[in-house]
């Protein structure tokens, strides 16, 4: 199962994130899945999509995203990353400025039955919005 959960994080951020393959999300995350992030929680796959995948994708539609480690435990997952790109769009309401970022975070998933049920974000969402402005 530490295997597999492991996987599944991976395969997360590979599709989702950096081949922009969303029908992935409904494959990996359950629907009602909860999530914890800098700026709040999102409640189910259409929250998270709107308020997060939709408006980093926007600002940063040539984001990178390196797993740089793994640990799994039982139902847990945690997934240590880079993730580079250009701010080439308008996804948190700065107009952009063709700036470089580089940031890095850890993301702690909860797995049951094969699917994404919680996960929380620690990332310097100020640090990126600094990079931005």
């Amino acid at each position: 199962m530490h295997d597999h959960n492991a996987t599944l994080a991976r395969h997360w951020f590979e599709q989702v994130w950096n081949r922009r393959r969303p029908e992935f999300i409904n494959e990996l995350a359950a629907p009602d899945c909860l999530g914890h992030h800098p700026d709040g929680d999102t409640q189910g796959i259409a929250t998270w999509r709107t308020a997060i995948y939709e408006p980093m994708l926007a600002a940063l539609p040539d984001i990178a995203v390196t797993v740089e480690d793994v640990i799994a435990d039982g139902e847990r997952a945690v997934v240590r990353w880079r993730a580079r790109g250009t701010h080439a769009g308008d996804g948190y309401g700065i107009p952009p400025t063709g700036r470089s970022i580089d940031m890095s975070g850890m993301t702690w998933l909860r797995i049951r039955e094969g699917r994404i049920v919680e996960g929380w974000d620690c990332w310097n969402q100020d640090g990126l919005l600094k990079q931005l402005s």
